[in-house]
C-alpha cells in the first residue's frame, strides 16, 4: 500500500493536522520519512523539527491559502480541516458551511491556480447518507444534506467532483465512519466521554436510549486509508471518486458502553440515559468493499483491539495527571 522508497521524497501538507485523525496521519507520514507541513489555526505547544513544520492558516482565508501553497510547495495534500462535530454544526450552521464547504472549494481553487500539480485527499463523512436506507451503505446509496453538517460535507464532495471532472485535478474524497483512538482531544465524542467517565468512577451519560447502532473505526486504520488514497492519486488513479473508509460493523451504543465498562473493570456502574430511541437515527454503518478493491485497504484493528488501546492510553494519561497533581500538592 505504501511504497517506502516514495515517501522520503515527498513534501506533504496536512490541513487540520492537530486533530485526532491528523495526529495519527502525521505520525505515519513521519515514520515513512515524508517532509510534513501541518496547517492549523492555532499552533500546538511543540517545537519545529527538520521533518515537520507547523504553519498558521485558515482554509476560510482564500488569499492566505495561496501563500501557504507557495511556501510549502507540497507534492500531496491531505485536507482534514473541518468543523467535525455535528452538534456544533447544528448550533453554528454558517460556521460549519464556511469551513467544511467553502474552505474546501477555496483550497481546491488555490491548488488549481498554483503552478504545480498537487493531489488532494478530502475528508468527508458517513453522515452524508440518507437516513432509513438499507445498511451497510455503499457509495451508490442515496445521500442527503439532512443536517447542517451533512450538507456541508456534501458540498465539499461536490467540489471534489467538479475539480476532478472539470479541471482534471487529481482529487478524491473519503467518507469515514465514527473515528476513535488514544487521547482523542474532543471530550464530546462518544467513546472518549464514556472512557473518561468510567476511569473516573462515574456513570457514563447516554444522549439516546442506547439502541442506535453505529460504525466505529480505529483512527490508525483510517489514517492508513488516507495514505492508500494519497498513493492512488500520485499514481494517477482515483481522481473524482469518493470512497467509504469504515469498519462495516455496527454496534449499539448500549453494547458499546457495556463493553467499555467491562474493559475498565466498572461493570457496577449503570449508564445514565437522557434520550429516547427516537432522538437519533437507528442504524448507520458503511461498506468499505470498494476501498478494498481499489486501494487494497481494510481495517486491521477490531473494535475490541481499538478500545483496549484507547482505554490504555487514557488510563496512562489519567495516572500521569494524578501523579502531577500529587506532586503539586506537596509543593
Amino acid at each position: 500500500m505504501n511504497d517506502s522508497t516514495q515517501w522520503p521524497k515527498l513534501r506533504v501538507l496536512v490541513t487540520g493536522g492537530t486533530g485526532l485523525l491528523g495526529k495519527s496521519l502525521v505520525g505515519k507520514l513521519l515514520a515513512l520519512g515524508a517532509r510534513v507541513f501541518v496547517m492549523a489555526r492555532k499552533l500546538p505547544g511543540v517545537g519545529q523539527t527538520t521533518r515537520i513544520q507547523y504553519v498558521l492558516g485558515d482554509v476560510a482565508d482564500a488569499a492566505h491559502m495561496g501563500d501557504i501553497l507557495a511556501e510549502t510547495s507540497p507534492d500531496l495534500i491531505f485536507h482534514l480541516a473541518a468543523v467535525s462535530q455535528p452538534g456544533y454544526a447544528m448550533q453554528h450552521p454558517l460556521a460549519a458551511f464556511e469551513v467544511n464547504a467553502v474552505g474546501t472549494w477555496r483550497l481546491l481553487e488555490a491548488v488549481r491556480t498554483s503552478q504545480r500539480t498537487m493531489p488532494v485527499v478530502v475528508a468527508s463523512s458517513e453522515a452524508v447518507y440518507r437516513e432509513g436506507e438499507p445498511t451497510p451503505f455503499t457509495e451508490e446509496s442515496p445521500v442527503a444534506g439532512s443536517s447542517p453538517y451533512a450538507a456541508s460535507k456534501l458540498a465539499a464532495e461536490h467540489a471534489v467532483q467538479v475539480y476532478a471532472l472539470t479541471y482534471g485535478m487529481p482529487v478524491c474524497g473519503l467518507r469515514t465512519s465514527n473515528l476513535f483512538g488514544p487521547l482523542d482531544p474532543n471530550p464530546n465524542r462518544l467513546i472518549p466521554s464514556i472512557v473518561s467517565s468510567c476511569l473516573e468512577g462515574e456513570s457514563p451519560i447516554l444522549k439516546s436510549d442506547g439502541t442506535p447502532e453505529r460504525d466505529f473505526l480505529f483512527v490508525d486504520d483510517a489514517a492508513d486509508g488516507y495514505l492508500a488514497a494519497g498513493c492512488a492519486l500520485l499514481q494517477g488513479r482515483l481522481g473524482g471518486q469518493v470512497l467509504n473508509v469504515s469498519s462495516g460493523v455496527a454496534i449499539s451504543i448500549r453494547s458499546l458502553t457495556e463493553t467499555i465498562l467491562a474493559l475498565t473493570g466498572h461493570t457496577h456502574l449503570k449508564p445514565i440515559v437522557l434520550g429516547s430511541g427516537a432522538s437519533a437515527p437507528s442504524r448507520r454503518c458503511s461498506s468499505s468493499a470498494k476501498a478494498l478493491a481499489l486501494l487494497r485497504w481494510q481495517p486491521q484493528q477490531s473494535l475490541m483491539q481499538g478500545l483496549e488501546k484507547t482505554i490504555a492510553a487514557f488510563g496512562l494519561a489519567a495516572e500521569s495527571t494524578s501523579a502531577l497533581r500529587a506532586q503539586l500538592g506537596e509543593l
